[in-house]
């Protein structure tokens, strides 16, 4: 499941499941975990590179994943705003046993973080 990086502990990054329903759920987005981890254990993040040994059953081959709005899920729709934006990879083999995601973590963009981008005829913020 995929997880965002939570409140330092010490020396390690201490991670929590991501989701997109705000931006502190969602903007540190660093990887994929493959299995539960305690709390105040230690774990891997795979933080690039192929999943193995997942249920995909249910996805489809070659699609993008995005972090959904459940904590730790993932979904193939593309989320529609408010909601925010972060790939998580690529389903590699649909199986209920040995499922594969290449896991690669793309957090997304909202326009105040691009940048070279002229704007010439917005005159105010909605905001």
């Amino acid at each position: 499941f995929p997880v965002t990086i939570s409140e330092p502990q010490g020396n390690v990054i201490s991670v929590k499941r991501a989701s997109d329903n705000a931006d502190s759920t969602s903007a540190g987005t660093l990887g994929m975990v493959g299995e539960t981890i305690p709390a105040g254990g230690n774990g891997l993040v795979l933080v690039s590179g192929l999943m193995r040994k997942l249920n995909t059953v249910g996805l489809t081959a070659g699609s993008l994943l995005f972090v959904s709005s459940t904590p730790g899920g993932y979904t193939q729709t593309i989320p529609t705003p408010p909601s925010h934006s972060v790939r998580v990879g690529y389903v590699v083999r649909v199986h209920a046993h040995v499922g594969e995601i290449y896991v690669k973590i793309d957090n997304g963009y909202e326009l105040e973080e691009l940048h070279n981008v002229i704007d010439t005829t917005t005159t105010s913020s909605p905001n």
